[in-house]
């Protein structure tokens, strides 16, 4: 059974600033992009899996792409270059190696080690060879200055200089928005855990509606080897 999985994820990264001068002139910068299909990829499901998944991993290096079935609690592992299915993994939502429920999860395979991001504990589980290892609690324990990790296709957890990226948001208002963190970085060798990436000032002088205030976007530049990193503030107050 085939089903058409549609790539039209482009994401157009854009500070969009208001600037208010003395006088009459009022400077507000145009920025216009154009999406583009970049293709359309035909990827064989059986009667089990679904055609909507709620988080895929791409491995350029390795040459694979993982899927992840809620439904089934199944990661679906890919041949990219011949979409050919390699391999199933079943997740246990209880037990001992459970990892707890999957509605929102994410992960990062990183050869036969799942890091597994449950958005419901806000812990990283490492799982390999289908058991739990041990896990990573992630809950805010600074109001002012943490967030809640979260892990989406969006927002997918990276991997880089050998730590984990995750993006952490919140919705709830800060007195100072400049405290607040947005990327925490986890060494899985140590567990160790750092908040970085501040929201910028400007958020601090003006009100932007609750869902694109707070809805920090994150990637990775393979060729710079740099984290990007999208506030995205709309023109009005």
């Amino acid at each position: 059974m085939k089903k058409n999985i549609r790539y039209g994820a482009i994401i157009a990264s854009t500070f969009l600033f208001l600037v208010c001068c003395k006088g009459k002139d009022k400077v507000v910068p145009n920025y216009e992009y154009e999406l583009r299909e970049s293709g359309v990829v035909n990827i064989p499901l059986d009667t089990t899996q679904s055609f909507y998944f709620k988080y895929i991993q791409y491995d350029n290096l390795r040459d694979r792409l993982y899927l992840f079935n809620n439904f089934t609690t199944t990661i679906y592992c890919y041949r990219y270059s011949t979409l050919r299915l390699e391999k199933k993994i079943q997740l246990e939502n209880d037990g001992p190696n459970g990892v707890g429920p999957t509605y929102r999860m994410g992960f990062y395979i990183n050869g036969d080690t799942i890091y597994l991001m449950n958005y419901k504990t806000s812990k990283v589980i490492t799982y390999v060879n289908g058991e739990v290892l041990h896990q990573v609690d992630l809950m805010p324990k600074k109001f002012e200055e943490e967030g809640l990790p979260e892990a989406t296709v969006f927002n997918p957890i990276l991997y880089h200089d050998n730590k984990l990226e995750i993006i952490s948001q919140s919705v709830d208002p800060r007195e100072d928005n400049t405290r607040l963190t947005n990327l925490i970085l986890l060494d899985p060798r140590t567990d160790s855990i750092k908040r970085a990436v501040t929201r910028p000032p400007i958020y601090n002088k003006g009100y932007w509606g609750i869902f694109n205030l707070y809805r920090v976007s994150h990637a990775l530049n393979p060729e710079r080897s740099h984290d990007v990193f999208c506030f995205p503030l709309l023109p009005y107050l």
